[in-house]
C-alpha cells in the first residue's frame, strides 16, 4: 500500500509539473530567464558539439566545469572571444566573453570570467505603427571560481555568479519591466583518470589495413582484365 501511495503522489507531482509548463501558452511564449548562459563561448567546444568536459583544461573550462581548472598544465591561461550572432539577419547582435585561470599551487586554482550578450538595437512602434523609441537590451554575467584537487584524479569546485538581465523597454508607456540582478552558486566535481600508454599504436587497425589491401588488389585485377579485353 505504501508503494501504491508513493506512486500516486509521484504521478500527481509530475502532472502539476506538466501543467506548470503548459501555462506558457497563456503568456504567449516560454519565459525562461537568461538563456544566454547556455551559449558555449569557445570555438573548440563549439566545433565539437559543445563538448567541453572530456578535453584538456583551458581558460574556458570555467564555463563547462570549474573543478577542471586545477588540472591545467600551465599556471596561467587566458581567453577572449567575440562571436557575431544571427549575422544573416542583423549586424549588431553579438556575444563576447573573457576568461582567466590561475593554478597558484599544485592542488588549488582560481579563475574569473565574464560573458556579455548584446541583442542590438530594437525599434519600437505603437499600435498604429508609429515610432515609439528604441531599446538596446543586453545581458551580462560575471563569475568567480575556486577549485581544489582532493586526489590525483578528482577535484571539486565552487563558483559565484552575478547575473544582470536588462530587457526593459525604457521610455515606453505602460511598461513595468525593470532590469534584473541576481546571484547564483554552482558546485561541481571532476574526475580525470590516469593516462594509459598504448605503445606504438599509430591509429591504424591491422584488420582494416588488410581489408584495404585486399580491396586494392581486387580493383587492380579488374582494371587489368578490362584493359586486356579491349586489346
Amino acid at each position: 500500500m505504501r508503494k501504491i501511495g508513493f506512486c500516486i503522489a509521484l504521478c500527481a507531482f509530475v502532472s502539476l509539473k506538466i501543467n506548470a509548463q503548459t501555462d506558457t501558452q497563456q503568456t504567449g511564449g516560454i519565459t525562461t530567464a537568461t538563456p544566454f548562459l547556455l551559449i558555449v563561448p569557445d570555438a573548440r567546444a563549439g566545433a565539437m558539439g559543445d563538448m567541453g568536459v572530456a578535453t584538456s583544461a583551458d581558460a574556458f573550462s570555467l564555463f563547462h566545469n570549474p573543478a577542471k581548472i586545477v588540472f591545467s598544465d600551465r599556471q596561467i591561461k587566458t581567453g577572449l572571444t567575440y562571436s557575431p550572432w544571427l549575422r544573416n539577419l542583423t549586424d549588431d547582435i553579438f556575444i563576447g566573453s573573457g576568461s582567466y585561470i590561475n593554478r597558484f599551487s599544485e592542488n588549488s586554482a582560481w579563475g574569473a570570467d565574464f560573458k556579455y550578450f548584446s541583442l542590438g538595437q530594437i525599434d519600437l512602434t505603437d499600435d498604429q505603427g508609429n515610432p515609439n523609441g528604441t531599446i538596446n537590451p543586453s545581458e551580462f554575467v560575471a563569475t568567480g571560481s575556486y577549485a581544489l584537487k582532493l586526489s590525483e584524479t578528482f577535484s571539486m569546485g565552487v563558483s559565484l555568479k552575478y547575473i544582470r538581465s536588462n530587457l526593459a523597454f525604457n521610455g515606453t508607456q505602460g511598461n513595468a519591466l525593470q532590469p534584473i540582478n541576481s546571484f547564483a552558486v554552482d558546485v561541481s566535481g571532476y574526475y580525470q583518470s590516469f593516462e594509459e600508454n598504448y605503445g606504438n599504436f599509430n591509429g591504424v587497425i591491422e584488420s582494416d589495413l588488410i581489408f584495404l589491401t585486399s580491396v586494392q588488389k581486387f580493383l587492380m585485377f579488374l582494371v587489368k582484365k578490362i584493359l586486356f579485353q579491349r586489346i
